[in-house]
């Protein structure tokens, strides 16, 4: 039950946080303006999330993260060819589940010159 609050938690501030920073701009959105809309203290975020750029890049080092996983369970003597087939298999099946999400991130990251770079 806990486990589930928590990452109900999580959407909903990832959520707003995207929301606002595709109406407001990433840099002119505070840790402040998204716990409002999750009516959450700054404090309570920070038990989520610890920083701004983490709501925009966790999900992509989370896939970057699942598709090295997903080589542990290449055989060893497996040819290369065929543990890029298994990695890039993770990847494009991760894609696939998050697109919107990451299709968002992107565009914002390519509109915040901090951040593109």
């Amino acid at each position: 039950m806990r486990e589930r609050k928590k990452r109900q938690a999580q959407a909903a501030i990832e959520e707003a946080a995207l929301r606002l920073f595709q109406q407001k701009g990433y840099e002119q959105t505070s840790i402040q303006d998204i716990a409002d809309a999750v009516t959450m203290s700054p404090r309570t975020f920070f038990r989520y999330f610890a920083s701004k750029e983490e709501i925009l890049s966790g999900l992509i080092r989370t896939i970057q993260r699942d598709g090295i996983r997903s080589l542990y369970h290449v055989e060893s003597t497996a040819s290369p060819h065929n543990a890029l087939r298994e990695l890039f298999g993770c990847l494009a099946s991760r894609y696939q589940q998050q697109r919107s999400g990451l299709l968002i991130r992107y565009q914002i990251a390519m509109q915040t010159p901090s951040i593109a770079s």
